[in-house]
């Protein structure tokens, strides 16, 4: 009886958080910058009392958590990168007292060529996901939709905790099946609302618009996890009959903006994460790129604080037609992967080759070159316990995903050469055709 009392308020909890963050989007612009500042003196006294990581990192900067009382002080509190996460994310960044066996640890895509570990407790893996479902329930998504996430199912182990509460009828389509049974699945399924990656949602939409197939009409679809481009929004759009909605953030912090549905740019959820644009040391204006840094409010286990996550976008000083407190980002700038052509003619997306070198062992940074339609060249970083049991293996998975159609050549390099944004591509085809 305590065990089902116990699960009863849980999920009361949570259905209280979900409420209130749909509610925080409804706020005057100044409710949510207090809200935000607050929050903000919270997570760094916390980081700075609790974590070896920013108790030092403050230290040598000679600054101390009474001297952030605001947004306008972060400038004060230097950077934190990727490599520092990627070193630390298990030792000194934890909260000292956390219980690993209690959190959710999640390792990245890789989608910029740099894989790392998050660590979540369940308070903020709660906050994470309510903040999630807003994003989804603002445009459309209802509490007992059909829905399909296109993913990883290797991956995929226990049910959400919405699930768990009777909501949703979630389930994952496996983002390793070919296009044909991807589409076999959807026109069984008849999903209400179809979440995924804008590159794999592409070939979708190719094979039913080259196939003139029907039965497939979602109320909702969501793109995200990759930069979505005007072609591809339009493709996705034109073959499911319906206008999607993209959603933006990482898994460092997870959702961090979106669209609603008047796609006057995306609605930064200032309640949750800060997020900066910064450009040369300085915030950029309106209109003007920046690099983005986030500082995440609510994840005290792992507190990440002016973290440069290497994506690019353009703050906006517009109000939303749509009333809502949360303000604008413009638009979401940066890397574009191609896509895979593989002799047979099939086509590989490029967030199928990222998920199977998130899960490689000892590769620190990656890019995946198709030099020919028969000859994929991958330029490794590599962690010093890495060993040749572990480059046969990762050769082997990409031969597999690629059919075994093509020659794979691992090379282990130093380091990558990055664009002029910074961030790496992680996949390049430089073989005909591209779509």
């Amino acid at each position: 009886m305590t065990k089902v009392k116990g699960m009863l308020m849980s999920s009361i909890n949570k259905l209280m958080l979900l409420h209130q963050v749909r509610k925080n989007q409804w706020l005057k612009p100044s409710e949510l910058e207090e809200l935000q500042n607050k929050k903000l003196r919270a997570i760094v006294k916390y980081a700075y009392d609790n974590t070896d990581f920013y108790h030092y990192k403050f230290k040598n900067a000679g600054i101390h958590p009474a001297d952030i009382k605001n947004i306008t002080d972060l400038h004060k509190i230097p950077l934190t990168t990727k490599e520092e996460v990627r070193g630390n994310s298990l030792g000194s960044m934890l909260t000292k007292e956390v219980n690993l066996d209690s959190c959710r640890v999640i390792p990245t895509s890789g989608s910029t060529g740099t894989p790392l570990k998050v660590v979540y407790d369940m308070p903020a893996d709660d906050f994470s996901r309510a903040v999630n479902l807003r994003s989804m329930m603002e445009n459309g998504l209802k509490i007992k939709d059909k829905w399909v996430n296109i993913g990883d199912t290797r991956t995929t182990t226990k049910p959400k905790w919405f699930q768990k509460m009777g909501f949703f009828n979630l389930k994952t389509l496996n983002l390793f099946d070919n296009v044909k049974d991807q589409v076999d699945f959807l026109i069984d399924i008849k999903p209400d609302s179809l979440l995924g990656y804008p590159s794999q949602l592409s070939l979708i939409a190719r094979y039913i618009k080259n196939n003139s197939i029907d039965g497939i009409n979602p109320k909702n679809i969501f793109t995200t996890a990759e930069l979505l481009d005007p072609p591809t929004r339009k493709l996705i759009n034109l073959a499911f009959g319906v206008e999607l909605v993209d959603l933006f953030g990482c898994i460092e912090v997870n959702r961090t903006a979106w669209e609603c549905s008047e796609h006057c740019g995306y609605h930064l959820d200032i309640d949750s994460v800060i997020s900066e644009f910064i450009h040369d040391g300085e915030s950029v204006a309106a209109g003007e790129k920046g690099e983005i840094v986030y500082s995440c409010l609510y994840n005290y286990a792992m507190p990440l604080i002016r973290y440069e996550v290497g994506d690019v976008g353009v703050p906006s000083d517009e109000l939303c037609s749509c009333k809502r407190g949360l303000p604008l980002m413009k638009s979401i700038e940066g890397r574009c992967d191609d896509f895979i052509v593989l002799p047979s003619g099939k086509i590989i997306s490029p967030i199928i080759l990222a998920l199977v070198m998130k899960h490689s062992h000892g590769i620190l940074e990656y890019q995946i070159v198709q030099e020919k339609l028969d000859h994929v060249s991958v330029f490794v970083v590599t962690s010093e316990d890495i060993d040749e049991r572990d480059i046969s293996e990762v050769e082997t998975n990409i031969r597999q995903f690629l059919n075994n159609e093509v020659h794979v050549n691992i090379k282990m390099i130093d380091h990558l050469n990055r664009g002029s944004t910074g961030k790496i591509r992680s996949v390049i085809s430089k073989a005909e055709p591209k779509i």
